[in-house]
């Protein structure tokens, strides 16, 4: 029922690299599944970079015409695409506005509840705690809400969602409350320095950025060392390590960046929008707003980019099931893990 082929016998087969990873067969493949019967056939454990995925099509493929083929192929790249990136826009919307936004909030909270003058280290301390709060607390309150709309939906209405458990969320929260407490206690001594050395709003918003995000990402790999193993956040390595630079450059940096623009001066084109000169409560809200926004547009574009190569922190569905908070992670023994469901799935379907 099944034919062995290679990838370069069909105009829609994949070649995969070594260190191409089967994200893309899983991210291309397993979500379309009523048209073919598809599985992972071998793994790229100890393939060279010449060598090619060797797939199982099922042999109803091969009844249709070269051209009937190629469109099928073009509208499945298609619904690829889109999919990928519907998926990353609605993580990238959730993580604004349950991590960014609060973090926001509580940096401008603390300035303004502090004694101290903007340019003292006791202001930059408490405002990066604020931050940190911010952060960690919307970052627990999501994941809690979360957890239980799940476990209310499989238990009284017979869904299969899979979420990450209360522990889960816990170190998480540590984890990205712990990185926020250096970008935030940074981010004005680097705004009053870079506005001593060049005292334009585009310069230092830019500069501000990549020193935060550069501090974020700093945070994150001390913080995977240094924490107990007890906490269950994951120690340093090469994926995580890629991970946390892209969130750190590709999210905070924006997000940071934005935040400059809360500036009350004259020459801030967005004063009237996000500048902090109005009432407590409303400054509070209006700095949420800023990174919210910083984070929201900077990766939205980097998504836009990088949909069909590599992808940052991709959460996609498992075959067969339309769980949106399921995570894969990019990491090698979970890419095992999701060819031997995916494979486990397939093996079950009834083949022509």
């Amino acid at each position: 029922m099944f034919r062995l082929i290679k990838p370069s016998d069909i105009p829609c087969a994949i070649k995969t690299s070594h260190k191409n990873t089967l994200n893309n067969i899983i991210s291309q493949h397993a979500h379309f599944t009523g048209s073919h019967a598809l599985r992972v056939k071998k793994c790229l454990n100890k393939t060279s970079s010449s060598e090619t995925t060797t797939l199982n099509i099922s042999q109803s493929l091969f009844s249709k015409k070269p051209s009937d083929h190629l469109k099928e192929s073009q509208t499945l790249l298609q619904e690829t695409k889109e999919f990928e990136i519907s998926v990353r826009m609605r993580e990238i919307v959730t993580n604004a506005l349950s991590k960014l936004f609060p973090g926001g909030a509580g940096w401008q909270l603390f300035s303004q509840l502090t004694n101290y003058a903007p340019d003292t280290f006791g202001f930059a301390l408490k405002t990066g705690i604020g931050d940190a709060l911010g952060v960690a607390g919307g970052c627990y309150f999501f994941s809690s809400v979360k957890y239980g709309v799940v476990v209310f939906a499989n238990q009284y209405f017979d869904t299969k969602w899979v979420v990450p458990g209360r522990k889960e969320g816990i170190s998480t929260s540590i984890l990205l409350g712990t990185a926020s407490l250096g970008s935030g206690t940074v981010w004005q001594p680097t705004v009053n320095a870079l506005n001593a050395l060049l005292p334009n709003l585009y310069t230092t918003s830019l500069g501000t950025g990549l020193v935060c995000g550069g501090t974020f990402f700093i945070g994150l790999q001390a913080s995977r060392l240094f924490y107990p193993a007890a906490l269950g956040i994951e120690k340093p390595n090469k994926d995580n390590r890629f991970s946390d630079f892209l969130l750190a450059m590709t999210g905070i940096s924006g997000a940071a960046a934005a935040f400059v623009f809360t500036d009350t001066s004259e020459e801030n084109p967005l004063k009237n929008i996000i500048g902090t000169d109005k009432s407590f409560l409303e400054n509070v809200f209006r700095a949420g707003v800023s990174t919210a926004t910083g984070f929201f547009l900077l990766q939205t574009l980097v998504a836009m980019i990088t949909t069909k190569k590599c992808p940052p922190l991709k959460r996609i569905a498992s075959p067969g099931n339309k769980n949106p908070f399921l995570l894969f992670s990019r990491s090698k023994k979970h890419i095992v893990h999701d060819v031997q469901q995916t494979h486990a799935h397939f093996s079950q379907r009834k083949t022509p």
